[in-house]
């Protein structure tokens, strides 16, 4: 079984308060309990300020660049150096983005049915 860990900071913040700080407070705290996989999945961000979030998590929390999926933006996913992508259904096709990102990169998409297909090899 594997434990995954989706991100949602202004969730987060509108729980507790703030937003960056306790978003990465949660991946330190999820990475020293033994979570597999952490996906970023800051929707509203650009990919600027999602690259510089993903390389920040990856330089302040040990052991969380090799957890990191980047939600829906290879690009980001290949200049941060996090582990891999979850690609949206209605995103590029799996197989493409393998094509561009070779194993052992992670490359999840989601599925709402037997036709999305896309899966990478």
């Amino acid at each position: 079984m594997k434990l995954c860990l989706v991100t949602d900071r202004k969730r987060l913040a509108k729980a507790v308060g703030g937003a960056e700080h306790l978003l990465i407070e949660q991946i330190a705290g999820a990475v020293a309990g033994g979570v597999d996989l952490i996906q970023l999945r800051e929707n509203d961000l650009e990919a600027g300020e999602l690259l510089r979030l993903a390389r920040r998590i990856i330089r302040v929390v040990p052991g969380a660049g090799e957890r990191l999926i980047i939600n829906d933006r290879l690009d980001v996913a290949l200049a941060a150096g996090a582990r891999g992508v979850h690609l949206k259904e209605s995103s590029m096709d799996a197989q493409a983005a393998r094509r561009l990102a070779a194993a052992p990169f992670v490359i999840g998409r989601s599925v709402h049915g037997a036709s999305s297909g896309g899966g990478a090899k």
